[in-house]
């Protein structure tokens, strides 16, 4: 989540010889075809995250560039972003985060 974060930074990521799951969400100083590079500079890479900033018509481009990667495979991260909460009414609060349906219910 650095919006300050280049493709620079890649040769520096390279030095991880064991570097599986990358995420580089909202990370929007990265252009596209550096990330393409990725897969030959991560040979270990097994997940990228590249959330908000790649758009939908192009990550199709992207997973033709990358086959042996999972890209955007896992929709929640560890990075908490707090987000609003709708709710429908107090008896019958929303059960979503970032839109994706949830079952875990908290009860104070």
């Amino acid at each position: 989540d650095s919006t300050l974060l280049t493709a620079d930074s890649f040769l520096v990521l390279k030095q991880l010889k064991n570097l599986h799951h990358l995420s580089l969400s909202r990370c929007y100083h990265i252009h596209l075809a550096a990330l393409s590079d990725l897969g030959n500079m991560l040979p270990s890479l097994g997940f990228l995250d590249v959330f908000g900033f790649v758009q939908d018509s192009q990550l199709a481009s992207l997973k033709k560039d990358m086959p042996r990667i999972s890209i955007n495979s896992r929709p929640f991260s560890s990075v908490a972003r707090p987000t609003p909460a709708s709710r429908l009414s107090p008896s019958h609060p929303d059960q979503t985060m970032w839109s994706r349906s949830c079952r875990l219910r908290v009860r104070f």
